[in-house]
């Protein structure tokens, strides 16, 4: 089962990408509302960690009006039915999301050089290079994995690497590909590109389709070969202990019913 939930992202950018971008200063309505939302959502998590706390807002939520004061009080930090309800209940506060240029840049920076996430993505990757001349990299920004990734492996010079993401980090993309001379990266955002390649690889961001990925691969004539999947939150507890950042994002997360079950 799958629930919607709108996660803050971090905030550490000094790319280029960021050039002129100053974070809002000051005490606002907005700052402190977000403040609150983000005393109540820890309030909230720690005390779901204990029978008696999940007891007690499970009677909470049925007393009149108690679910709305719970939904008012954790504001975007809950889990709506769809991935547009959450966009919209995010959307004061999003600040662009992935869309502005400095979250963008922040996101690049971070995969400068490999995560320990990246390394298993790396050993598997690493067996099939040889053979890869086309892949799809899914919401790949501005082609931060290939630079990330090439470092470590020795990748065709044929090889096609096709990023589909939005229009924002596409342009971006672009830019920082033809400012560095590198012919071998492609942006998209039409999904039927991804049709026959090689590999389809998506890190980090399976999470933020409202559609399942079944869904959209049978909407391709040709099937990718190989798909790989990395960086997917597996439970609601991804989302425990994030600190809020500049940019708010709507996820998709699989979370066990039992654990919201009335």
């Amino acid at each position: 089962m799958c629930r919607y939930v709108s996660l803050p992202a971090m905030n550490n950018a000094s790319s280029s990408f960021a050039a002129g971008y100053r974070p809002p200063s000051g005490v606002s309505f907005t700052s402190i509302r977000l403040a609150q939302i983000r005393a109540c959502a820890r309030l909230a998590i720690a005390l779901g960690r204990l029978g008696p706390g999940r007891t007690a807002f499970r009677a909470l939520r049925r007393l009149p009006g108690g679910a709305a004061l719970l939904n008012t009080m954790l504001g975007y930090r809950r889990v709506y039915p769809t991935l547009d309800r959450a966009q919209s209940a995010v959307a004061p506060y999003a600040n662009l999301g992935h869309q502005h240029p400095a979250n963008i840049a922040e996101h690049f920076d971070l995969n400068i050089t490999a995560r320990p996430s990246d390394y298993a993505a790396l050993f598997y990757v690493a067996r099939l290079v040889p053979d890869l001349k086309a892949i799809f990299d899914v919401g790949g920004s501005a082609g931060n994995l290939f630079y990330c990734y090439q470092s470590y492996l020795d990748f065709r010079p044929d090889l096609v690497w096709t990023v589909y993401d939005l229009p924002e980090p596409i342009a971006l993309g672009r830019a920082l590909a033809a400012e560095r001379g590198e012919n071998r990266l492609v942006f998209t955002d039409d999904w039927q590109m991804a049709s026959g390649c090689d590999l389809m690889l998506i890190s980090g961001s399976l999470h933020y389709f409202e559609e399942p990925l079944a869904s959209r691969l049978l909407r391709l004539p040709t099937k990718p070969r190989y798909i790989l999947i990395n960086r997917t939150p597996a439970d609601i507890s991804a989302n425990n202990g994030n600190r809020a950042g500049r940019w708010r994002l709507p996820s998709r997360l699989p979370v066990a019913q039992s654990r919201h079950a009335d």
